[in-house]
């Protein structure tokens, strides 16, 4: 593939500073509300003090391989509610992969007990809940029987707060909806790439696959991150849906990372994008059939779905390095995409390692431990479509460049049909198309116009010019429908015609004479067969030879519609 050539001018900064005051402003408020939501609002949490139900035990809810567990894999444990309870205060939590019923002082509150659909496996995945009590509540005791799904630290209870709902949803739109909009508009930057794609033209030098590739990147990506966020489930409480979307993004993930990035290298693998998409397809086969079967759902997957992502990312390696030497050695070849794409990576893991660094001096305090990964990742998706619109509206503006010389080249300018040399082109398609099969016969008709030296003696040569238009337009509304039709002279005019029957070719010449009396041409047709002639340039003799005889007939007959003489 190659690109074409991009340079950074004055006429470009403008657009550059718009995209960077964007992308300032998505980062600034972005990390305003990130810093809003990391306040303490909650007034009264219920995270510590938990014990196990009948002792002094002490369990972290959150950790679900430290807590103790009956034979049947549950557990019951208990914590004392505050105080002072205000009425219109409710426990709020989250849980992921945990049924469990909700006690307070013996009494049934709560009973989380889901019908967990096929696609999702055993788990509805993450959830919120709100479990109503009252004033009269406090001081009292509360029991959660738990039931984890899995005997691994993917279940968990937290974020246990005593609030109205309210002040609960106002406190999650602040942490969460930040993030949600960022993984909206990578989708949506998924979303132009592909509309972007579609307008490539097809003669451009811009690779129309490599955009739809990064579209599914940016697609898959961000709708895989975005049901990370938690917001699909709490907004819409939609749990189910976003916890089979979760496992079936990541499933696809690999496959438009690969196939994107063998699509810009210097050289890519030929057979590494299909390897990829056969890898994703037994990936997704294996995983549905252990799911639907019962034997394994999605979450126990998750090794294989991994495997695939580590197969990926060492394909990925080991395309870049292969690129990056073959640059090194033919750097007259070297892809302009390579340097944005770069420029995009190098944002990208710039915001990376900030969250890395972040997480590490921070103790592991931070609640989104991959808010700027997520940042990094829009940032790069704007470059990248900065980038590809810039490349595609020039090869837009290229192909309609190109598209107005192949008219002047091919086209008559008086009368708008096919010139001498578009003539000679559509003579070599048919050539083939009947040596091929694509197409069982092909009327070749010479047509003569009568008069015209009249016309320019006594009416001058304007007069003649739109004799020949009028002649042009009226073959082309005729054969127009049925074939291609060529001015191949001053007088001349061609037409092909494609599987049609002589009868009804004949017969539109007689319409053609019908219908345009006031114009007298001569013509002759032959229907070139494979088996018939030995080139189609011997049909156009023979259609030139019965043309030049019909107009014999018309000059000494003086009749402008004689028989019309046909192969048969």
């Amino acid at each position: 593939m190659k690109s074409l050539p991009v340079q950074l001018n004055l006429k470009k900064l403008p657009v550059l500073l718009w995209v960077l005051a964007v992308c300032l402003i998505i980062v600034v408020m972005y990390f305003y509300c990130a810093e809003v939501s990391g306040s303490d609002n909650i007034r009264e949490t219920v995270d510590d003090g938990w014990v196990l139900t009948g002792t002094d035990i002490s369990v972290n809810l959150a950790d679900n391989l430290s807590i103790p567990k009956d034979d049947d894999g549950s557990y019951s444990v208990s914590n004392v509610l505050p105080e002072d309870i205000d009425d219109g205060e409710v426990i709020n939590f989250h849980t992921k992969s945990v049924f469990f019923t909700v006690y307070v002082n013996g009494e049934q509150r709560y009973d989380y007990h889901p019908e967990v659909p096929a696609t999702s496996g055993r788990s509805t995945g993450s959830s919120y809940h709100t479990v109503v009590i009252s004033s009269d509540d406090s001081a009292r005791t509360v029991t959660i029987v738990a039931d984890p799904v899995y005997d691994d630290d993917s279940c968990f209870f937290r974020d246990f707060s005593i609030e109205s709902p309210e002040e609960y949803t106002a406190q999650f739109m602040r942490a969460h909806v930040p993030a949600a909009i960022v993984c909206i508009l990578i989708v949506f930057s998924g979303i132009l790439f592909a509309l972007i794609s579609l307008l490539v033209p097809e003669e451009a030098e811009v690779s129309s696959d490599a955009i739809l590739a990064l579209a599914g990147v940016a697609i898959t990506v961000g709708g895989w991150a975005l049901t990370e966020t938690m917001f699909i489930q709490y907004a819409f409480h939609m749990e189910a849906f976003a916890h089979s979307l979760n496992f079936f993004l990541m499933i696809l993930m690999p496959f438009p990372v690969v196939s994107y990035v063998n699509k810009i290298s210097a050289r890519p693998v030929r057979f590494c994008t299909g390897i990829s998409m056969s890898m994703t397809i037994i990936v997704f086969i294996i995983c549905s059939f252990l799911n639907y079967s019962g034997i394994k759902d999605f979450h126990e997957c998750l090794p294989i779905i991994h495997f695939n992502i580590i197969l990926a990312a060492l394909a990925i390696i080991v395309m870049v390095v292969r690129s990056v030497f073959y640059r090194k050695h033919a750097r007259n070849k070297v892809h302009s995409d390579i340097r944005w794409v770069w420029m995009a990576l190098f944002v990208f893991g710039v915001f990376v390692l900030t969250d890395v660094i972040r997480y590490t001096l921070s103790s592991h305090s931070y609640p989104d431990n991959s808010a700027f990964t997520r940042v990094g990742l829009l940032l790069a998706m704007l470059i990248l479509l900065v980038y590809y619109i810039g490349l595609v509206l020039g090869a837009v503006k290229s192909s309609s460049e190109n598209h107005m010389f192949k008219r002047m080249a091919y086209v008559d300018v008086m009368t708008g049909l096919g010139n001498r040399a578009a003539f000679r082109e559509e003579e070599k398609t048919y050539t083939e198309h009947i040596t091929s099969g694509v197409n069982s016969s092909v009327i070749c008709c010479q047509f003569d116009l009568n008069g015209l030296k009249d016309v320019n003696d006594t009416q001058g040569h304007a007069a003649g010019d739109t004799f020949i238009i009028r002649a042009a337009a009226a073959i082309s509304d005729i054969f127009g429908g049925v074939g291609s039709c060529f001015r191949t002279g001053g007088d001349e005019f061609f037409v092909f015609a494609p599987d049609i029957s002589e009868d009804e070719f004949a017969d539109r010449l007689k319409v053609l004479s019908d219908k345009y009396k006031d114009i007298s041409i001569a013509y002759g047709f032959c229907n070139y067969r494979s088996m018939s002639f030995a080139s189609i340039e011997v049909a156009e003799i023979l259609a030139d030879k019965r043309m030049y005889e019909m107009k014999r007939k018309m000059k000494d007959s003086g009749t402008d519609t004689p028989d019309v003489e046909s192969d048969k």
